[in-house]
């Protein structure tokens, strides 16, 4: 090999390794910025009005600001079917009051644990950025009202997949339930002010739960909503029921499967109808196919638990 052909060669392989330097350079870029995909809510408020919907209704008002680190273009809001029985959706309205976005399109689905209000936004947020957007979100809600003895009970529920800042509720009962302050009892935390009682709370860690309630002296227009869940006598009872029959059948079925191991002896590879197993050499070559069936919804990918979430 004489001079030239190894200047070549080394020309070759400097070229070789700047090219994969390159190529390192831009595939950490693109991981960083990848990585840095994430967000947070840096504020929520949200007040849930009781008496000025029908029956078991309440209508509930969110205003929600996100911090989006990179780029983000669906927003949802989890509520677990503990609080909702339905969320009628033609009275679902989400509004984006950033400039410059708006709202595609929205749904309500029922998913495996709650109902999922879903709302695409437009356009995305940029990568590479740090965008805020602020989303108003009014809907009603049948179930958050339930009945205990002498009071009903209003609760609401909130959790999200990511951190939240300054979370302000507020539950706002109508002049027309002739309540006042003296009436309302709040849980921990709660403010009673007049007609209102406020919840604020400076943090909210992913994932964490919080679950507001007032409770008021009964109300003749909340009389079909759902009791509050207790065990009373009857449920014992039919607890205790169900245990003797469970083992009553226990027993019945251990003496006759004896008497058909004594009297019955199928040889292997063979059953007996009506009598003893069937014994069976599975073929080595079957594979069991499992098939997913969905009902009551749409399911979407990363829709888990009853957390709300954005991606």
């Amino acid at each position: 090999m004489n001079v030239h052909q190894r200047k070549i060669l080394s020309s070759g392989a400097l070229i070789l390794a700047v090219v994969y330097s390159l190529l390192v350079i831009v595939g950490m870029m693109t991981f960083g910025v990848e990585a840095q995909k994430t967000y947070s809510i840096t504020s929520y408020s949200s007040q849930v009005s009781v008496g000025t919907a029908s029956s078991c209704y309440v209508n509930v008002v969110e205003t929600v600001e996100y911090a989006f680190t990179g780029s983000y273009s669906t927003v949802a809001r989890a509520v677990p079917y503990t609080i909702a029985l339905d969320i009628p959706s033609s009275s679902v309205k989400v509004d984006v009051l950033t400039p410059g976005y708006s709202v595609s399109y929205t749904t309500v689905t029922s998913e495996a644990n709650a109902y999922y209000i879903t709302s695409t936004l437009y356009p995305s947020t940029p990568s590479g950025a740090t965008t805020t957007i602020k989303i108003r979100r009014s809907y009603t809600v049948k179930g958050p009202i339930t009945k205990n003895g002498n009071n009903n009970v209003v609760t609401y529920y909130y959790k999200e997949a990511s951190d939240v800042t300054n979370l302000s509720v507020s539950f706002v009962f109508d002049s027309s339930l002739n309540l006042n302050s003296n009436d309302l009892t709040a849980s921990s935390g709660g403010v009673v002010s007049g007609t209102t009682v406020t919840y604020y709370k400076s943090s909210l860690i992913s994932n964490g739960e919080f679950i507001p309630y007032v409770s008021f002296p009964v109300r003749s227009q909340f009389d079909s909503c759902a009791s509050s869940p207790g065990i009373g006598i009857g449920t014992i009872i039919g607890i205790i029921f169900a245990v003797i029959v469970f083992v009553i059948c226990a027993i019945v079925c251990s003496i006759i499967g004896f008497f058909r191991r004594v009297f019955y002896r199928p040889s292997y590879g063979f059953g007996y109808y009506g009598f003893g197993p069937t014994y069976y050499q599975a073929d080595p070559g079957f594979h069991h196919h499992h098939h997913h069936h969905q009902s009551g919804g749409h399911h979407h990918g990363g829709i888990t638990g009853t957390s709300g979430f954005a991606h």
